[in-house]
């Protein structure tokens, strides 16, 4: 439970500021606040409030009623609403008022993880950028009827939802960015993702998983997709990354970044990465990557950035690092490193950044 500061902020406590332009809140009671506490602010453009005790989404919505038309930036978090009802505000002498809807917001971002949302919740934001509630069943169904009509970036917080599900959610509100949590692993067809050809960034978080391996072959069907991340959590065993280059489905020139984390990997192949022509980011943390292969990268020359820390690497070879012409970052940390060949960095010709963290001791 949030502890939260009941201080009694009055009417018009920040007019004195005529030039403020940005202003943030946090851990802060709304009811104890005035209706107008935020008048007098014409400038006003982005306003953030964070961890304040209300249990309604409303509590917010009526002290900021005044400044729909000059408000571009949004953001509101809170774990303490648990329904996201149809906001319903009165002026400070009791009249019920209409609430505009807040067409000038270039920036909307929404964080509720435990709120059930309802019927008309959003009406005052047919476009949300960034939005984090919890679904049971029907997203697409239940966020429609809350009145959204496009939304950017989306957490899907049910562990048990469909791909399929998803991916229709994706289509009927142009989501571009998703996050899942999922307990499960997805049967990944090309009639499951069709729907999904607009997304840009997946991240996917699997837990408790039983299987061996998880297939990563919709790299080769979303050909909007340029950022993913798989992240596993309570993992005991490797897992392998299956079919993530598939050499009969040619290269696949849209991904940008890829993020494989706690996979418990023991090794990495050429084979694995070598259709990623485009590839600028190549995160491999937090896996039991023993050593690095030479040629591994060779496929990899557009890759800046590469990060193997957390891993059980102890030596680097000559041509470990062979093809990586273009890399600028490389982060080597929280590896039991012993060995380092020598010219194992003379293919690095543009590396500005190196972090080899500590050396294992000799016994």
């Amino acid at each position: 439970m949030i502890q939260c500061n009941n201080a009694s902020l009055l009417s018009n406590t920040f007019s004195d500021l005529t030039n403020l332009e940005e202003l943030s809140i946090e851990d802060c009671m709304l009811s104890a606040m005035a209706l107008d506490v935020f008048g007098g602010i014409p400038l006003l453009k982005k306003l953030t409030v964070n961890r304040c005790c209300t249990h309604e989404l409303s509590d917010l919505l009526c002290r900021i009623v005044n400044m729909s038309q000059s408000i571009t930036s949004l953001t509101f978090k809170s774990e303490d609403i648990v329904t996201l009802r149809a906001p319903n505000c009165c002026d400070t002498k009791g009249a019920v008022l209409e609430l505009p809807p807040f067409y000038r917001l270039q920036e909307v971002k929404f964080s509720f993880p435990n709120a059930h949302l309802e019927k008309g919740a959003f009406k005052c934001f047919e476009n949300i950028t960034d939005l984090s509630v919890s679904i049971v069943d029907e997203p697409q169904t239940q966020l429609l009827q809350s009145g959204i009509r496009r939304l950017q970036t989306f957490v899907f917080n049910n562990t048990f939802i469909s791909f399929e599900s998803v991916c229709e959610t994706v289509f009927k509100l142009s989501i571009v960015e998703i996050d899942v949590s999922n307990y499960t692993f997805w049967n990944n067809t090309t009639s499951a993702v069709r729907n999904c050809q607009g997304i840009k960034r997946i991240h996917l978080n699997y837990y408790e998983h039983e299987r061996d391996a998880i297939n990563l072959s919709l790299i080769h069907y979303l050909k909007n997709l340029v950022d993913m991340g798989v992240f596993l959590t309570l993992s005991k065993a490797e897992v392998e990354i299956n079919m993530l280059c598939d050499i009969q489905k040619g290269p696949v020139l849209w991904l940008k970044k890829l993020w494989l984390f706690s996979f418990h990997i023991t090794n990495i192949a050429s084979e694995q990465f070598g259709c990623l022509k485009n590839l600028e980011q190549l995160i491999l943390s937090g896996n039991q990557i023993t050593s690095v292969a030479d040629f591994t990268f060779k496929e990899l020359a557009k890759l800046r950035f590469l990060d193997l820390q957390n891993n059980k690497i102890s030596q680097i070879s000559e041509n470990s690092f062979f093809g990586l012409h273009g890399l600028e970052t490389l982060i080597l940390e929280l590896n039991p490193l012993e060995t380092i060949e020598a010219f194992a960095f003379i293919h690095l010709t543009l590396l500005k950044h190196v972090c080899l963290g500590d050396f294992q001791p000799f016994a």
